[in-house]
């Protein structure tokens, strides 16, 4: 009696190669090899089936790759763009107002000359706070950024940052206020970082503030944390612009109100410092009333002492 041909429940997408084997198996009526060469048939699919999903899996984070690097490229020519502008204006600014006292200097008044001084002044500050982003970006990325952290108040950096800033609110007649709840603790921070970023806000916030404007720093207790808010009255920022303010070199399409340049990099190094110490920033913000930025660092254990006392030492 003539054997019914075998029925291949699982048949390999490239059967037309196979079909002539098996077929020649299949009358010689050797079942069991029929048997462990579907088996193998089945495995070697298997295998292939994965070999393609790790191939489409590599292609997928080659593409990535290649978008990051893109991306990183973009970043690296718009970086090398900023910088060349933002170092080339202020500079140039400086040669300009330099040939004019060079030519002209001993027919200008005094008062005509004390400004040419204060611009230059400011170009001049504009290229160095340029040049000290990139430096701290440099060591941030390369782990090279050293802290060495001790027990401050912040009430103390908020003051010697204010000082810092006075020329630049007296200019812009901005107005400014410190206030400081009763009791205040102190926290464990690198002092010159935590100076560096209050230094950044104070600037972001003067920059964005018209004339005649006003900026808070308050520091108060919440939730077991020394808590800094700088506040200012400027120009606010756009809902949905709010969660891009800290990637580097982003710029808001809020205009600064004199004016005034920037690197695009101040409230990214911000960011990262604030990591850094393992405290946390928000950004809180009402388009045309102003913008908060609120830190948090939690309180130094050798202050624990002097909640027993009551305040400072």
């Amino acid at each position: 009696m003539p054997r019914a041909p075998y029925t291949w429940p699982f048949m390999p997408d490239n059967r037309h190669e196979f079909r002539p084997i098996l077929e020649a198996l299949e009358k010689l009526g050797h079942k069991d090899v029929l048997l462990h060469v579907k088996s193998s048939l089945e495995s070697l699919a298997k295998d292939l089936k994965n070999k393609d999903e790790h191939t489409l899996k590599l292609n997928r984070e080659l593409r990535q790759a290649q978008q990051t690097l893109k991306k990183m490229e973009d970043i690296r020519s718009e970086f090398v763009a900023i910088c060349a502008h933002d170092l080339r204006s202020p500079l140039s600014g400086i040669m300009s107002f330099l040939e004019i006292l060079k030519l002209d200097g001993d027919k200008l008044a005094p008062r005509e000359i004390k400004d040419i001084y204060q611009r230059m002044e400011r170009s001049g500050e504009h290229m160095l706070d340029l040049i000290n982003d990139l430096l701290d970006l440099g060591n941030m990325e390369s782990g090279k950024i050293h802290l060495c952290p001790e027990p401050i108040y912040l009430s103390h950096i908020c003051k010697e940052a204010l000082e810092h800033a006075k020329a630049r609110m007296e200019n812009k007649d901005i107005h400014s206020k410190l206030n400081v709840q009763s009791g205040e603790l102190r926290v464990k921070l690198d002092p010159q970082k935590a100076l560096q970023i209050v230094n950044n806000l104070l600037s972001n916030a003067i920059k964005f503030t018209p004339r005649s404007g006003s900026i808070e720093l308050n520091i108060a207790i919440k939730d077991r944390q020394m808590q800094l808010e700088v506040k200012d009255s400027g120009q606010g920022i756009k809902p949905e612009e709010l969660d891009q303010i800290f990637e580097r070199f982003q710029k808001t399409s809020t205009q600064a109100t004199e004016g005034e340049k920037g690197s695009g990099l101040g409230l990214s190094i911000v960011h990262q410092l604030v990591d850094l110490q393992h405290g946390k920033i928000q950004v809180k913000s009402t388009v045309g009333k102003g913008t908060s930025f609120i830190l948090s660092f939690g309180i130094a254990e050798s202050t624990k002492l002097l909640e027993l006392f009551g305040g400072k030492k």
